[in-house]
């Protein structure tokens, strides 16, 4: 697969990479500006929660990772 300049990976590029490369294919997907498809599914149903996220500081989503189990 070729890219084109100015030209993002396409998702299934990204996942054959992701093999090859025994990476973390949503990091990847994250890397290139792409929402991997659980995240965007889970967006759309609950886009209220989203919203509410998008809107948090710093501060008050590293007490949101920690309270539910992230790394941040």
């Amino acid at each position: 697969h070729k890219l084109e300049e100015g030209h993002s990976p396409s998702e299934r590029l990204i996942h054959k990479l992701a093999i090859e490369l025994d990476a973390d294919e949503e990091q990847l997907l994250l890397l290139a500006e792409k929402v991997p498809e659980p995240i965007r599914k889970r967006v759309v149903e609950r886009p209220d929660v989203f919203r509410v996220v998008a809107n948090l500081n710093d501060k008050e989503l590293d007490a949101l990772m920690q309270q539910y189990g992230g790394n941040g």
